[in-house]
């Protein structure tokens, strides 16, 4: 793992503290949506699961060659020299749970309307918004690593899955690696010189990422018994 040394980009002091209190609500009720429960739970099935998955592959295959076309950019060159993304693990999960990939992403199952919408936005940042690119960032990638370790163990549960078979998703190298990658994505929100627009920038579209993963939750619980 490389951790890299870069210039500072004008962000406020303890911002990190700032960003996560101000999503902090956002972030529970997308946590205690029907659909997150029956996750967390671990009363899943297998079709509403690899449903998750193609809509989180969708939703990252628009977020990091938009990151990638961003790399030199201060705010975004620690995302790609943390190693986060999360494309193959994906797709490595829907192979090992012998979920069609593209069938999924073709007509025959569409992605959700929130989806849909989540990639489209991301896509409008491809070229500009750095900072934008970085809320979206901070949503998944602190998410995936806060909370991936217990959820592997959850998905491996609740299908009946052998070893870590299905669960590449959260895997970032083991306990240690993960938290080190953790501090190291939190410690690149820190900066000794102020920037309030870039800072109101950032949590207002983290806001808008946890509000929408929100409205992809509840889709995805309408359109069958997540259950099932």
């Amino acid at each position: 793992m490389m951790l890299l040394t870069l210039d500072r980009i004008p962000l406020p002091p303890n911002f990190a503290e700032r960003l996560k209190d101000e999503t902090r609500s956002l972030h529970r009720k997308a946590e205690q949506t029907g659909f997150m429960r029956l996750l967390i739970g671990g009363r899943m099935g297998a079709p509403a699961y690899c449903r998750l998955l193609r809509n989180l592959l969708a939703l990252y295959s628009a977020l990091e060659p938009a990151i990638l076309r961003q790399a030199k950019h201060p705010l975004l060159a620690p995302v790609v020299g943390l190693d986060l993304f999360r494309c193959a693990a994906l797709r490595a999960d829907l192979r090992a749970l012998s979920c069609d990939e593209e069938t999924a992403l073709r007509s025959v199952e569409p992605l959700a309307a929130a989806t849909q919408a989540y990639v489209q936005r991301l896509r409008g940042f491809s070229e500009t918004g750095p900072e934008r690119l970085l809320a979206h960032a901070y949503v998944r990638y602190m998410g995936d690593l806060n909370g991936g370790q217990r959820l592997a163990s959850i998905v491996a549960n609740a299908l009946q899955l052998a070893g870590r078979e299905g669960t590449a998703f959260y895997e970032f190298g083991g306990a240690a690696c993960t938290a080190a990658l953790s501090g190291a994505f939190r410690e690149s929100l820190e900066s000794g010189a102020a920037d309030p627009e870039i800072a109101d920038t950032i949590i207002a579209e983290a806001q808008w990422a946890f509000a929408q993963h929100i409205t992809l939750f509840d889709e995805l619980a309408s359109q069958a018994d997540p259950a099932a």
